[in-house]
């Protein structure tokens, strides 16, 4: 089996900003690219804009209502897969010749 260069990407995404955070996936991935990894691994929910250390106002059994308002304003910024912005991950593919 032939080795494979990996990359793993330990930052976080832009809160609540999905297409930002796809920008700032991209820089990495040309960067992890440039130094000849095939692979580029970034954490979970991170293309979703997911605001690190966010506990969106739960608690155990209950949720407040900022809480409930942050979580939509989360959910409203999802990606959908497929989807539209799944052509910009192709794109940016190609150009990094990476995969996520």
């Amino acid at each position: 089996m032939k080795p494979v260069r990996v990359a793993v990407v330990q930052a976080g995404a832009v809160p609540f900003d999905s297409e930002q955070s796809l920008v700032k996936a991209e820089k990495w991935m040309a960067e992890a690219a440039a130094a000849g990894a095939k692979l580029v691994v970034f954490p979970e929910a991170f293309v979703g804009g997911y605001p690190k250390g966010e506990d969106f106002g739960a608690r155990v059994g209950s949720r407040t209502a900022e809480g409930r308002a942050l979580f939509r304003r989360y959910h409203e910024g999802a990606v959908d897969v497929p989807g539209r912005r799944r052509i910009g991950w192709v794109r940016w593919r190609g150009r990094t010749r990476c995969g996520w």
